[in-house]
Parts: structure tokens; sequence; C-alpha cells
């Protein structure tokens, strides 16, 4: 699908190596596509790679109110993890228990 083709080409502008210069920058569609991503990213437990995407989303100017509502969200989640201990065993599973709630 169009979001999988977008997910990896963002793992390769992410590790540095898109120096190609042939990406088509910012547009709707790959903002969405972004916005999709720091989403599973949050939902799965990756907070960092989720809070970069979200904050990058903000500095973009498309999808800014839920990408800036996404970050409150994850700051909020990391907080709370911290509070409650923070091992990572912990927060997949309080993670778990919140999904199916």
């Amino acid at each position: 699908g169009v979001l999988e083709g977008e997910g990896e080409e963002e793992e390769e502008d992410a590790g540095g190596a898109g120096a190609g210069g042939q990406g088509c920058g910012v547009t709707d569609t790959t903002s969405k596509a972004r916005m999709w991503l720091a989403r599973y990213e949050f939902a799965r437990g990756g907070f960092t790679r989720a809070m970069r995407l979200a904050t990058e989303l903000c500095q973009d100017g498309v999808e800014v109110e839920d990408a800036k509502a996404l970050v409150r969200d994850i700051r909020a989640r990391m907080e709370r993890d911290k509070e409650d201990g923070g091992g990572g065993g912990g927060v997949d599973r309080k993670f778990g228990r919140e999904m199916v709630a």
C-alpha cells in the first residue's frame, strides 16, 4: 500500500542515506502518511520515533493540530511511564491493558 512505501522512505531519510535529492518534499499525502506512521509508533510503544515524527509534522505546517495533540499524548504517556517505574517490560504490559480497554 501507499503507507508501506512512505514508511520505507521515512526509514531511509531517518538514516541520513536519502541524500539523492529525488524526494517530493512535504505534501498533503506525505504528511498524512507520516502522521499515520507517528501514530503507529506511538501505539507500539516507539515513543522516541513517534515524538520525532510528530514534532517534524508540527514544523511542516500540515496536520499541525493533530501532530500537536499527538505530541501532548506522547509526553503524557512518557511522563506516566516514568512515574510508574519506567521499566521497558512494564510499558508493554501497561500498553496492552490500555489497548484492550
